[in-house]
């Protein structure tokens, strides 16, 4: 099995003035990798639709809309369990030469950046973009790395009980009985 991330490569320049849409589907061979990456245990179905259109003059914007059913273990009981993802995101690139114009303020050396503002556009280069590494890097944002399972009732390990009042708990005791025992099982 390739642990080699799939690609798909896009070609911002010959971006028309209407949107294009592309759609990326995971099959046998792309699910490994794109688990391995995500965190997952197993992708079992993953379709990404890609909305493609010019964005500021020679950026580009992508509108992707992601739906993803995966296995990961619970992290309570360690039991396999499935897990759904559906997000949207929008992301802006631009190429490498405008990429200095896409860059806010500097004053006094430091980078002046609205709180609630727009990410700064990412930066592509060689005229591509692989969307499949867009797709992959917004599931990973989203994927929880710690799930839980539903499971209301967990089964407790045997623990030793706390001592009640007025007894002391000797705590010798409990591994003078489990030796006992154990000599007992050599002993046939």
């Amino acid at each position: 099995m390739s642990t080699e991330l799939p690609q798909h490569w896009f070609n911002p320049t010959r971006i028309s003035n209407s949107v294009q849409t592309v759609v990326l589907v995971a099959d046998e061979k792309t699910a490994g990798p794109i688990a391995g990456a995500i965190g997952v245990e197993r992708v079992i179905s993953l379709e990404v639709k890609l909305d493609i259109c010019g964005w500021n003059a020679r950026g580009i914007k992508i509108a992707g809309a992601i739906i993803a059913l995966f296995e990961q273990n619970c992290v309570a009981t360690l039991e396999p369990m499935q897990n759904t993802v559906s997000t949207d995101f929008i992301q802006h690139f631009v190429p490498e030469k405008d990429s200095r114009q896409a860059m806010p303020e500097i004053v006094d050396g430091e980078m002046m950046l609205e709180a609630e503002g727009d990410d700064l556009p990412d930066v592509f280069t060689n005229n591509r973009i692989d969307l499949w590494a867009v797709a992959v890097e917004q599931l990973i944002l989203v994927v929880d790395l710690f799930p839980r399972s539903d499971v209301e009732h967990i089964e407790k390990e045997e623990v030793l009980s706390p001592p009640v009042e007025n007894q002391t708990y000797k705590p010798f005791a409990d591994l003078k009985t489990l030796i006992t025992k154990k000599n007992t099982q050599k002993d046939p």
